[in-house]
């Protein structure tokens, strides 16, 4: 019985839980933008390089958080097909998911756009 009540327990914090890993994933994604910017645990003697290769590690936990927020959107959309209790959790937060999304679209292209010209940006500074 206990096992039973412990999935009905995950099922019913499923929703939360992916919000909160999408917004971990974010600040994650954050931090490595500023910790390359800034210097921290780079190796090697051109800090440009390591800032350009960031931009790989931020865009990918910026995909993992869009990833998880694809639920609430696209996913959830073009079925048809709902669960109840993920149809009324989207209501209530809207704004949190739009805001998680949008942000994570933006480190998306963040990431890219410094993977791509990280080194050339560097240098302008």
């Amino acid at each position: 019985m206990n096992g039973i009540k412990a999935v009905l327990l995950k099922m019913k914090m499923d929703n939360g839980w992916r919000v909160i890993r999408a917004y971990v994933y974010l600040l994650l994604s954050i931090a490595t933008l500023v910790a390359a910017y800034k210097g921290w645990f780079y190796y090697g003697s051109d800090h440009a390089d390591w800032f350009g290769r960031s931009g790989a590690v931020v865009a990918l936990w910026a995909t993992m958080s869009e990833a998880l927020l694809a639920a609430y959107g696209i996913g959830n959309i073009s079925h048809g097909i709902g669960d109840l209790k993920t149809n009324n959790y989207i209501n209530k937060h809207k704004p949190l998911i739009v805001i998680g999304q949008s942000l994570g679209a933006l480190m998306i292209v963040v990431g890219t756009m410094i993977w791509a010209y990280g080194d050339l940006l560097f240098k302008l500074n």
